[in-house]
């Protein structure tokens, strides 16, 4: 974890929506600082530590490794093909300003925080502790400028990250996270753009919480021009309140003023019934990212450090698992939360099992559901968690009328009983909704512990049907392609792309797959969603004709956890078909860029980025602009933004 790599871990935590009186249809804030105090030692008293290992994995006794999901009701026959829920269009994905988004967002209007973005005929981007702009107006290609993400004259070092950034009109926000100095918690920096893209920087803010960081997960959502954070705040048991999360103003020099709380008891909310010793409090914070001053609003829920974070259009979702099981069901004990946007009381449902990340979970507004997929041995998004889910797997469907102050529970006909995935998997499971369907697979080891193949298990939500394919590699990605899904593998040979079709059309009379495409000799340089994207061509309301970029590199020239050259390769869809259409190279040198803060790329540093009906591809410092002529790219125009001298505060 980044943590144990660089030494040191703290804290990040807060959350949205103003505290309001209690209602019996909602959950149950603490009245005051006393009562919250009273319940954290009455829940120390009756759930001790079941061993002093700080890994709560390792407290499990023989008998308590999860492994099988029971419910009610036999196994899904085969499926009986049908046409899909009709779709009118598919358009290119929207950022919350309702603009085309060059980010592969989970949810149509809610954006997340990444290295790239786009305002006007300016592209940002955020790399290795810095901010660079470039101008693309009247089909040219030049770089504009550049600064430090953090703030003038504060004292970075190793241990200061920098991996999130959103973009509303001309205001532009980093989030980062500080593990060494003087302080640690996460940094909000905000910047201004002006009408040539010059960067300025306006002011920053410090929340005193623990690390938000995620493989998959991204902390940062933008909705409009209110920013959502979640982050989480461990409890410790000498002295829980000194945890509550508080934000202050950078005023230089290792000052900080105006600090104050964002979470105060009367905005923690917890369902009656504990999972076990409540480890942490897991916050929602919203601000006004374009207010003259950043006002932020916060509310907490408490409960088990295991977290998964998922944000729809009209809601944010916090599942939390114990590491104790149900008695009845060996299955882990678990709570969701549903955080409304609108200002609304937070709702919770108990449940039982626990998602990979957050794409096992669709809000499913249309219907007033949510969808969730669920394992047996599962532990939340936090750090790299989500590469080691395991076990037997249901689909849970659950009403969102029936969230309430916490006391109800799923119901056992609620959980659909999935194929588990399967034995000696391997590199995390893949899973994502598309559609009225849900994907989920997994790589396959043997005995030596090497890629044996793959399994990917397709859910039709309407019909019940399950349907199984076993796969010539392990599957690393799922993406939906126009009203497709896009599915990746990789094994010794290379990389496999292909589209499973969901829409019956022309000769084809039912789903499956379409031909695969391999791409000899490579793999998948970042696995990250926002690593792929696919834009349909315009007029192509199905979305089946269009182009799609991926980072890739040569598994003959090292490993992706090294210093390897990636390239972004660019394939076309068109009759069902993948071709390739090529790639494009950086050209940059390994100069010494001055980086004195964020010089790990967490997050990555290659993305294909679609603009209108241009194609560009960002790797490392290289922005490089590609043309498709006579079915292949070339590359027409680029600029290299390596800073060749130290960077302006």
């Amino acid at each position: 974890m980044r943590t144990f790599l660089l030494g040191l871990g703290l804290a990040v935590g807060l959350g949205l929506a103003s505290p309001v009186l209690a209602q019996s249809t909602g959950l149950q804030a603490f009245q005051s600082e006393d009562e919250l105090k009273t319940w954290l030692a009455d829940q120390a008293q009756q759930n001790p530590p079941p061993c002093d290992d700080p890994d709560p994995a390792m407290c499990l006794g023989p008998d308590e490794d999860v492994r099988e999901i029971v419910v009610t009701g036999s196994r899904i026959s085969a499926p009986q093909f049908a046409s899909t829920s009709p779709v009118t269009a598919v358009t290119t994905a929207a950022d919350s300003t309702g603009e085309a988004s060059i980010t592969n967002n989970q949810e149509l209007g809610v954006d997340e925080g990444d290295i790239v973005k786009l305002r006007g005929n300016t592209l940002i981007l955020l790399r290795r502790g810095r901010l660079f702009t470039a101008d693309i107006s009247e089909g040219g290609l030049r770089a504009v400028d550049h600064a430090n993400a953090y703030p003038p004259g504060f004292p970075v070092d190793r241990g200061s990250w920098y991996d999130e950034m959103l973009v509303s009109g001309d205001w532009v926000v980093v989030i980062g996270y500080l593990y060494d100095g003087a302080v640690t918690g996460t940094q909000i920096n905000r910047f201004r753009l002006n009408a040539e893209g010059r960067i300025t920087f306006v002011d920053s803010h410090h929340i005193a919480t623990d690390d938000y960081y995620s493989s998959t997960n991204y902390a940062s959502r933008l909705l409009g021009d209110d920013l959502i954070l979640y982050t989480p705040a461990y409890v410790r048991r000498r002295d829980p309140l000194a945890d509550i999360p508080t934000l202050s103003r950078w005023a230089g020099k290792d000052q900080a003023e105006d600090e104050r709380p964002l979470v105060t008891a009367r905005d923690i909310y917890r369902a009656p019934e504990s999972l076990g010793e409540p480890e942490a409090i897991h916050a929602l914070t919203r601000c006004e990212l374009t207010a003259p001053e950043l006002i932020c609003r916060s509310t907490a829920v408490i409960g088990p450090e295991a977290r998964t974070f998922y944000a729809s259009a009209g809601a944010g979702y916090l599942w939390l698992t114990g590491w104790r099981q149900s008695t009845d069901r060996g299955l882990p004990e678990s709570v969701v939360y549903r955080l409304p946007f609108n200002e609304g009381r937070p709702r919770a449902l108990q449940v039982h099992g626990a998602p990979a990340d957050q794409f096992s979970l669709e809000e499913d507004a249309d219907n007033n559901r949510l969808y969730a997929l669920v394992f047996s041995n599962g532990h939340g998004d936090a750090m790299w968690n989500p590469w080691f889910v395991d076990g037997s797997a249901a689909l849970l469907t659950l009403d969102l009328s029936r969230f309430g102050d916490g006391s109800g529970q799923a119901r056992p006909q609620d959980y659909r009983q999935l194929p588990p995935l399967p034995e000696n998997s391997g590199n995390g499971v893949r899973n994502r909704f598309v559609g009225r369907h849900l994907f989920y697979g997994a790589g396959v080891r043997n005995d030596q512990w090497q890629p044996a193949g793959g399994v990917l298990n397709i859910v039709w939500l309407d019909q019940g049907a399950v349907q199984t394919h076993v796969l010539d590699g392990s599957v690393v990605r799922i993406e939906p392609m126009g009203r497709d899904a896009f599915i990746l593998t990789e094994n010794d040979d290379g990389l496999s792309f292909r589209t499973y079709n969901l829409t019956p059309a022309g000769l084809r009379a039912q789903p499956g797959f379409s031909g695969a495409y391999l791409l000899e000799d490579a793999g998948q340089a970042e696995y990250r969603s926002h690593a792929f994207f696919y834009r349909p061509d315009p007029g192509s309301t199905d979305g089946e004709v269009g182009i799609l970029g991926l980072p890739v590199f040569e598994q003959s020239s090292g490993n992706r956890y090294s210093d390897v050259d990636a390239s972004v390769v660019f394939l076309r869809r068109l009759n069902d078909q993948l071709t390739e259409l090529g790639e494009l190279y950086s050209w940059s040198d390994a100069e010494d860029d001055h980086c004195q803060a964020s010089c790990v790329d967490w997050y990555g540093d290659a993305r294909p980025i679609f603009i209108g009906n241009r194609i560009f591809a960002l790797l490392g410092y290289d922005l490089i602009e590609g043309q498709v002529r006579s079915g292949r790219i070339y590359s027409v125009r680029r600029v290299d933004l390596t800073p060749r001298l130290p960077t302006k505060d």
